[in-house]
């Protein structure tokens, strides 16, 4: 008996996805209203447009995740291409990001903005390399920025930003942008977009937007675990289908943690913190009242769109400083005289100037 699945490949299968593309931020009227194939009895027919899917992954690449990293590198490329190889109306694109100090070592973020093409994303995501990451708080707060802004979101698509990784955001304080991850939490959710994560901190971020929290412990479900997400995003009748399919072909079964995991992404999002939790309270990421700091470390300079220490900051003491060129003398060709040539003996004054530079350098 054919699968409710294979209908709805076939049916996805059957037309294109469309061309057309804006920001997010000019898309004020179509964010969260559903478009084509919003829920409702009309789904899962041959002759409806099915619904383009656009999702942005964002990875940490910093030290705290480097155990990780190759894992979470490799299983992603399988990932991806699992996706679009089931989905043929699905766009991704990604995020890599290390923190606000790795500007001048490797980078702050790179970016592959949505495409369909799978060795174009393998490249990208295989080409990624380690950054180093500084402080433990990580630019998570940027990485949610340039998911909604750094990308051509189409009007009326399904879309979903998936965050990976282990740390927390810095406190809106931190440069001199004022980011906040609660405010562009609010931002992504008014334009229609679900957010998903894979550390407990973002327990939050994904359910005040109807996403969930991913557990990757196991790297070998992430594969089927994102390819799972698309077909949430499309639809819940899609996504049990998948979820039945992986079963019937002993992919998994009912005792499997992924199939406890896709149980719960098919249940409402309810917010499972007890009213009374304060766990995060006194962190200035968690609560703007204890973000007392004066000055921000980081300032983004827009004429070469980078990073850089704020002067003054601590990062920008203990940066490294290139050594400055020694000064070469220069010699009289006319003079005979061989001053020039003893005066760092012992015997003969050092000449003013040198003294005064090498007493200023101790």
């Amino acid at each position: 008996m054919a699968s409710r699945l294979q209908a709805f490949l076939e049916a996805m299968s059957g037309s294109g996805s469309g061309s057309g593309s804006a920001t997010i931020e000019a898309d004020e009227g179509t964010g969260g209203d559903g478009g084509a194939g919003s829920s409702g009895g009309g789904r899962g027919r041959g002759e409806e447009e099915p619904q383009l899917t656009e999702l942005v992954f964002t990875f940490d690449t910093t030290g705290s995740m480097y155990e990780s990293l190759v894992a979470v590198k490799a299983e992603l490329r399988k990932a991806v291409a699992k996706m679009i190889a089931e989905l043929p109306h699905l766009r991704i694109g990604v995020v890599a990001h290390g923190d606000y100090c790795d500007g001048r070592a490797t980078y702050v973020t790179k970016i592959c903005p949505f495409t369909s093409d799978v060795g174009v994303l393998e490249t990208f995501i295989g080409g990624v390399a380690r950054t180093g990451g500084g402080d433990p708080p990580e630019c998570y707060e940027y990485a949610l920025q340039l998911a909604r802004t750094a990308f051509q979101w189409t009007p009326g698509s399904s879309r979903a930003v998936v965050v990976i990784g282990d740390h927390v955001p810095h406190p809106p304080s931190y440069t001199n942008l004022g980011i906040c991850w609660r405010s562009e939490m609010a931002a992504l959710q008014d334009h229609g977009v679900t957010l998903y994560a894979t550390a407990p901190f973002y327990e939050t971020l994904a359910e005040a937007t109807g996403g969930f929290l991913l557990h990757v412990d196991e790297m070998a479900w992430m594969p089927l675990m994102f390819v799972g997400l698309c077909y949430r995003q499309t639809s819940l009748e899609a996504f049990e289908d998948y979820r039945m399919q992986l079963i019937w072909n002993k992919v998994m079964d009912h005792n499997t943690p992924l199939n406890t995991l896709f149980m719960e992404m098919a249940t409402p999002t309810v917010i499972k913190a007890h009213p009374e939790y304060n766990g995060h309270l006194r962190e200035p990421w968690w609560d703007a009242a204890y973000d007392l700091a004066s000055s921000p470390a980081y300032i983004y300079d827009d004429e070469t769109e980078s990073w850089n220490p704020a002067p003054g900051s601590a990062d920008d003491l203990f940066a490294p400083v290139r050594p400055r060129p020694r000064r070469r003398r220069r010699r009289n060709a006319d003079s005979s005289d061989p001053e020039p040539e003893s005066s760092n003996s012992a015997t003969g004054p050092s000449p003013p100037k040198r003294q005064k530079r090498n007493s200023s350098c101790r």
